[in-house]
């Protein structure tokens, strides 16, 4: 079982499957905090030190602070909370959402946008965020931000808006269409603002929204904001590449010419993951898919 999981997760970043790619990176950083936190337990101390002492140490410096001050500071920051999770709950419906609605944006727009939604709707979410609470004096700025929750509500109303009546089938419920959940998100987000309960992760969520259905509405009209991130991706991938292509030719000067078989089998693999960048891994045959198994094996 855990071959099969370790096959999926490699084959996820060889072939570049996004969705599956941030699932993993959410997961390490989680596993990461949480044994950073358990060393902090060792010392003896209570619950509320341990808490002071990792915030003063580790969290502060991967936290969105909503005071704009502290965010001069800290400016990386606006990435680096999107993938910061301390409770399990909060990580495992964080990336089930992820992962469902995930699917089913790449099952009609491809893989290639999944990472530019997740990262720009987390960006979106944290502008909207920061400067409404520098606006509004009854706002609290000593908080901060963390969790993929607006960069998955910018995917779960893109895949809303490009896909209104396809299904997910919820607990007790059954099966609900998507443009149903996604008005429900933006609902109880708005209504929880006056609560001042977690008013800061309420406008990032509906920043992300925001930006998740007009991302949409803009590639309908002939404009992908995915596109300058995944250019920049390509070229460093492609950088690396080289550098490997390099290191063969002087490795082995008998090599200067791949055989035949070898040219076909990467001619087929490129027409593959060229499929998969349009349509998805999903719209792979059968046969497509034991190809790509066969030769990360091979790799």
């Amino acid at each position: 079982m855990f071959t099969s999981i370790f096959d999926d997760i490699k084959n996820a970043f060889h072939y570049g499957n996004k969705l599956i790619q941030l699932i993993v990176i959410n997961v390490v950083v989680f596993l990461i905090l949480n044994i950073i936190k358990l060393g902090f337990m060792l010392s003896g101390a209570g619950p509320e030190i341990i808490s002071t002492q990792f915030h003063l140490y580790v969290g502060k410096y991967i936290e969105m602070p909503l005071n704009f001050l502290n965010f001069i500071y800290l400016p990386y920051t606006i990435i680096t909370y999107q993938f910061v999770h301390y409770g399990l709950f909060h990580l495992f419906f964080n990336m089930l959402s992820l992962y469902w609605f995930g699917q089913i944006l790449e099952n009609v727009v491809g893989n290639s946008k999944t990472l530019s939604l997740y990262l720009f709707g987390g960006l979106s979410g944290a502008f909207i965020s920061i400067i409404t609470f520098s606006i509004l004096p009854n706002l609290d700025a000593n908080t901060s931000l963390i969790g993929a929750s607006a960069g998955i509500a910018a995917i779960i109303v893109a895949a809303a808006t490009i896909s209104p009546t396809a299904e997910v089938r919820l607990f007790i419920i059954g099966n609900v269409q998507i443009r149903y959940i996604a008005l429900a998100l933006i609902l109880i987000n708005l209504v929880s603002i006056p609560t001042f309960s977690n008013v800061g992760g309420s406008i990032a969520h509906l920043g992300g929204a925001l930006f998740g259905y007009i991302f949409i509405k803009q590639l309908q009209n002939g404009n992908d904001f995915s596109k300058p991130l995944n250019r920049f991706l390509e070229w460093v991938t492609n950088l690396f590449s080289r550098k490997n292509k390099m290191k063969v030719v002087y490795s082995d000067l008998n090599t200067k010419k791949a055989p035949k078989r070898e040219l076909s089998k990467q001619k087929e693999l490129d027409i593959i993951l060229d499929k998969i960048s349009k349509s998805g891994y999903d719209s792979l045959s059968a046969a497509e898919k034991e190809f790509l198994f066969k030769y990360s094996n091979e790799s």
